[in-house]
């Protein structure tokens, strides 16, 4: 069976595909949504998940379909004319894009290639409501650093601060105050199937969502789209639309053993042997400040041929995103791989 180091969804582990059989023999998946016992698990699933990651008692855990559905979520309840999107990489740019589409006056502050984000130089319109960033690019590799988050919360303390944070979630501990909401989807470091997306809310955008219960934007969000009508409804352990209940169990289940603090440990373990390697030609980011924990984006001659060799020897690394296909391969560094899988694909890379 082949190793999956793609930068998602995530290799599954053991466990959780026991956790699976066991939650499909239990009757769960044939229970009504509003029933008890469902109701149970999402509950179980929020308390599991603020435990583990630490969240404040002050922020509030929604769910949604996708870290994508959460980008309408925060553009349709929280922002009636401006915002402005930090840009280092594809989804990024989707987060902007998606607001453009929805009509607001979306400015955009982007990186140039290979290069930090250089947030100083973006002269924000005081009329500023919402700002929206990146954590942890997926499709560059590139990853703010804490301090640098910091400055930022520091310098423009009055808009909302949105953080997607798919692909770092699960892998290292937030500092959830620098920001008034954070999101993701479970394929990544939380190393589940894809189908649930999780939205971390704090008081500010809690209260702010409230305010804007009326239509903040043409046609106003339908409920499944309103911050302040889920939150509610979570209070309940209760979704909007039919929630993906085999997913909410298992992150359940997922949450009742993590343990963060060895997971982050891990992670910078397998990152460090992947950095001593130094595999093709060296990272697509220069600056090393930048560069993320949990998604690898290396530049190779030939990283087709790469890419083959690694998978005749049974693991699976991902194409360069867009214009870097035919430049980069992406390795996952995810917590459901270990670090003896990780030294062997370095020595895969290295012959």
């Amino acid at each position: 069976m082949s190793i999956s180091f793609l930068p998602g969804p995530s290799q599954v582990t053991p466990a959780t595909l026991d956790h699976l059989r066991e939650i499909a023999a239990s009757g769960l998946l044939s229970q009504s949504h509003r029933s008890r016992a469902v109701q149970a698990v999402c509950r179980s699933a929020v308390e599991g998940l603020e435990q583990a990651m630490g969240i404040p008692g002050t922020y509030q855990v929604v769910f949604t379909s996708s870290a994508t559905a959460a980008m309408t979520v925060v553009l349709r309840s929280l922002v009636r004319r401006r915002c402005h999107h930090f840009v280092h990489g594809a989804f990024g740019a989707r987060f902007h894009a998606m607001a453009i589409r929805l009509g607001l006056r979306a400015t955009v502050t982007d990186a140039p290639p290979t290069r930090a984000l250089d947030w100083r130089q973006a002269g924000l319109d005081p009329a500023c409501e919402l700002l929206a960033l990146t954590h942890n690019e997926t499709s560059t590799g590139s990853m703010w650093p804490d301090q640098e988050m910091a400055a930022l919360r520091a310098e423009y303390p009055a808009p909302l601060l949105v953080v997607d944070a798919t692909s770092s979630l699960g892998a290292m501990a937030m500092d959830w105050h620098l920001a008034d909401l954070w999101f993701c989807s479970v394929q990544k470091c939380l190393g589940l199937p894809a189908g649930l997306g999780i939205l971390v809310a704090g008081p500010r955008a809690i209260a702010l969502a409230d305010h804007l219960r009326e239509p903040a934007l043409p046609h106003g969000p339908c409920p499944q789209e309103s911050l302040s009508e889920m939150a509610v409804r979570m209070k309940d352990a209760q979704t909007f639309e039919t929630p993906n209940v085999l997913a909410i169990a298992l992150l359940a289940r997922q949450m009742e053993s993590w343990n963060l603090e060895a997971v982050e440990r891990l992670a910078r373990e397998k990152a460090e042997i992947l950095s001593g390697a130094s595999p093709g030609s060296g990272p697509y980011i220069e600056d090393a400040a930048w560069r993320s924990l949990t998604i690898q984006n290396l530049c190779f001659d030939d990283p087709e041929r790469v890419r083959q060799k690694a998978e005749e020897a049974g693991f699976l690394l991902g194409k360069g995103y867009g214009r870097l296909a035919d430049r980069c391969l992406r390795i996952a560094n995810f917590p459901a791989t270990t670090a003896e899988q990780y030294r062997e694909l370095v020595r895969v890379l290295a012959d």
